[in-house]
């Protein structure tokens, strides 16, 4: 009976906050919006160090990762963003059930997102982190309901999204 107990993805004695790939995860890919009231740089990113240069140069920066394949991605931005090691592993560990959690430098939250393919509902994890200047969104695969969000970004409304805690409620109400 206790074996039922243990996560799916965890190995048995495996040590809290270890990092693990899921099996049959896409390696990440990470996109960046950094932005101030008047300006914008939106840009696939390929490094940890791409982004702490966005954050040095740009008071708010939203950066997006599709994919889950690679946990040392995850814990460098787990470095970069000062992220709790067990929010992390989180992240990986799908699915995980719906919550939000207070940490001293950011908010996690996981939630799932339903998209429309070939007229069958898919869900997908989402993991939120928020804090001063930045949101991170993570996502077990491509494609997501942002689009809008991306356009009012793109056209310059973005006043209320210069705070985190309004672009992930941008993101989640979308």
């Amino acid at each position: 009976m206790k074996a039922r107990l243990l996560r799916k993805n965890r190995k048995q004695g495996q040590l809290p906050g270890t990092l693990e790939a899921p099996k049959g995860a896409l390696q990440p890919r990470m996109y960046a919006f950094a932005y101030d009231v008047d300006n914008l740089e939106e840009k696939e990113v390929s490094s940890i160090a791409e982004i702490a240069a966005l954050r040095q140069k740009w008071p708010m920066v939203w950066v997006n990762v599709s994919g889950l394949g690679d946990p040392s991605v995850i814990a460098a931005l787990g470095t970069l963003f000062n992220l709790h090691p067990l929010a992390l592993e989180d992240v990986l560990h799908t699915p995980q059930r719906p919550k939000i959690e207070e940490y001293e430098d950011s908010i996690f939250m996981v939630i799932r997102m339903v998209e429309n393919e070939n007229n069958a509902p898919i869900l997908d994890q989402l993991s939120l982190f928020w804090g001063d200047g930045f949101v991170l969104s993570i996502q077990e695969r491509p494609g997501d309901v942002w689009g809008g969000v991306r356009d009012r970004l793109r056209k310059g409304k973005r006043i209320k999204m210069f705070h985190s805690d309004y672009m992930a409620y941008a993101l989640v109400d979308a």
